[in-house]
């Protein structure tokens, strides 16, 4: 088995060395729109390319190289990686499949960066109502008290209500995680505020 994350891209010097050394010095609008037959940019197209063998070397350094029979059958083995979701990470395994020819794909149910959790900034208001209701025990907690507990500013405790009332915001749907649910009672000047943690 072989696990693939991160791929090693070399010194952007290099693919323009290649070009040199083969087809001579260019000069300078060149290198700002460096098009070559077919290819728009022809030094993208080497630095991918480059990449492409050295993923190739590495997945037939395991059990893949090793022949099984006079056919040139290897044994099962399962490789993973990680690639750029745009035209590079299209022709990486383009590459892959044209020098392994047989190759089964089958795609990886992973997310590199995980789910998105909200985390609110150090210090910051939001923490701070987060972590009382996280730890508060359950029943209603009358935001007067919250406003209280936390030593809010007029304006600070004004924008929270703001945030709790959008049921999408980053601080409801972290509370909502917890079990913890915004409640408004009554009108005008007799409003009330209440946070609700179910058991």
């Amino acid at each position: 088995m072989a696990v693939i994350y991160g791929l090693f891209w070399l010194d952007p010097t290099r693919p323009i060395n290649n070009v040199f050394a083969i087809d001579g010095p260019k000069d300078a609008s060149w290198l700002k729109a460096p098009r070559h037959g077919t290819h728009e940019n022809i030094l993208a197209v080497i630095s991918q390319k480059d990449v492409s063998a050295s993923v190739i070397q590495a997945v037939n350094r395991i059990c893949v190289r090793r022949m099984t029979d006079e056919h040139g059958s290897c044994a099962k083995a399962d490789v993973y990686i990680v690639l750029p979701k745009d035209w590079r990470g299209d022709a990486i395994l383009q590459d892959i499949h044209a020098s392994m020819p047989g190759l089964k794909q089958v795609e990886w149910d992973f997310e590199p960066d995980g789910p998105k959790v909200y985390a609110p900034h150090s210090n910051s208001v939001a923490q701070a109502v987060i972590e009382l209701m996280r730890t508060g025990e359950p029943g209603e907690t009358p935001l007067s008290s919250v406003r209280t507990q936390l030593s809010m500013t007029q304006r600070q405790f004004a924008r929270l209500k703001e945030v709790l009332a959008k049921a999408t915001s980053n601080v409801a749907t972290a509370l909502h995680e917890l079990g913890v649910l915004y409640k408004v009672e009554g009108r005008g000047r007799a409003t009330k505020g209440f946070l609700v943690k179910v058991a």
